[in-house]
């Protein structure tokens, strides 16, 4: 759990266990399958049906906070929380919890794309760059649809509106290039982008993104 609180993206099962300095055996997958059915973790299953490749994440929102700023907190007096978060590790917590967020809402993400009666698969993807020149990605969600269509789900959180800047810009543009170049895709890629409060129009919006679905249309 600990392990799994840490990372930005999930982890997969041998990931997990080198980190762990667990033994791969029944043990460890006893306790990955009841943290999984209780609903502490959550296993993503790979595009290519790879189980080594399956993304284990941390999914309970109360175990997420406490050993992010309960357990490793030792600091005392006033204003305590407002100081924390202003810093960097508030951000990342909050992108983290709200892709968490997200991905338990696929019906309602499927809803607010006007796809709800079409068959769907999610999956997530992860290509590693086998050499220094070598191009990596990784896609948190794909919604591989029944119409011959994929999105490509980005889960972004903010304060205000979500702006793509140029660097921003350049990694989805590495993602899509990578994505297609590693798996030939026959559907037709449309980037979803998912946000807390909307997306600020500009001219990396308007040429990369394909939809946008904001947090209010997941809670209705």
């Amino acid at each position: 759990m600990r392990t799994l609180a840490k990372s930005g993206k999930g982890l997969t099962r041998s990931e997990l266990l080198e980190a762990t300095s667990l033994k791969s055996g029944g043990a460890s997958s006893f306790v990955l399958q009841e943290l999984i059915q209780s609903g502490f973790v959550i296993e993503s299953p790979p595009r290519d049906n790879k189980v080594k490749e399956a993304l284990y994440r941390l999914v309970d929102e109360y175990s997420l906070f406490y050993l992010n700023w309960i357990e490793t907190n030792r600091t005392s007096g006033t204003d305590i929380w407002l100081r924390k978060s202003s810093g960097r590790n508030y951000a990342s917590w909050c992108g983290y919890a709200f892709e968490t967020l997200c991905m338990k809402h696929v019906p309602q993400i499927k809803a607010a794309l006007g796809i709800a009666n079409v068959q769907t698969q999610e999956a997530s993807w992860i290509y590693r760059a086998k050499t220094p020149d070598d191009e990596g990605a990784q896609i948190d969600m794909l919604i591989d649809r029944a119409d011959h269509c994929t999105n490509i789900c980005e889960m972004k959180f903010s304060m205000h509106r979500f702006k793509i800047d140029k660097q921003y810009a350049s990694d989805l543009e590495r993602k899509i290039r990578v994505f297609r170049r590693r798996t030939k895709p026959s559907n037709t890629l449309f980037l979803t982008l998912i946000t807390s409060h909307g997306l600020e129009p500009n001219d990396y919006a308007q040429r990369l993104v394909s939809s946008q679905i904001q947090l209010s249309q997941l809670m209705s």
